[in-house]
């Protein structure tokens, strides 16, 4: 009994087991709960799971060693994933009738004429991935280059204004006006109340 328990310990040491960065940290996590460097409530912290959870996997790591914290779905087929019948009836559906639809129409077609009920995702993944449909492509944006600015003071200046009536029931309705000179930056707010009086100021 001895040897055979042994035997087992070796054969564990040999097998080779994949994982991903999530389960490696969780396997770091349960060495040093067994090791007593941590608690099972400071464990449960650092995973992001319950106490409860952490002494379950606790138990599975003693019983299974590394093997507990992989995930059982690796390797297997999702439970989403349609059938291979349905995909290549899908398929042959809009090759013969609807080769050149986009993916939300092929969709509403499949279902409306053949009742074959299936989400625009799922057609659009069938129709990229036999190359019955492109994707659109995103435009890159337009780099602008930056002008550089004037040398002096008073060559070019920015205008913007906000049309308000600042003064209320004071004054009259006016336009508060932030002129920027390009060479230095300085703003220069004005308060008009007139278009010739603009004029006035951007002529001079």
């Amino acid at each position: 009994m001895v040897v055979k328990k042994i035997l087992t310990r070796r054969d564990r040491l040999k097998e080779t087991i994949s994982m991903s960065t999530k389960e490696l940290g969780r396997l770091e996590v349960l060495l040093k709960l067994k090791n007593r460097e941590l608690r099972q409530i400071q464990a449960a912290d650092i995973l992001n799971i319950s106490v409860r959870q952490v002494r379950r996997l606790l138990k599975a790591y003693k019983c299974s060693g590394a093997k507990a914290v992989v995930s059982k779905q690796r390797g297997r087929p999702s439970n989403r994933q349609l059938p291979s019948g349905i995909k290549e009836l899908a398929l042959h559906l809009i090759r013969t009738h609807y080769p050149d639809f986009g993916p939300t129409l092929a969709q509403e077609k499949l279902v409306k004429n053949h009742e074959l009920n299936l989400s625009v995702s799922s057609v659009r993944r069938l129709m990229l991935h036999s190359e019955l449909w492109q994707g659109k492509t995103r435009k890159q944006k337009r780099v602008f280059q930056l002008r550089e600015r004037r040398s002096k003071e008073g060559e070019l200046e920015q205008v913007d204004g906000s049309p308000h009536a600042w003064f209320e029931e004071r004054g009259p309705k006016c336009s508060l006006l932030h002129c920027i000179d390009d060479a230095t930056g300085k703003i220069k707010p004005t308060f008009l109340d007139s278009l010739k009086r603009f004029f006035e100021l951007t002529i001079r």
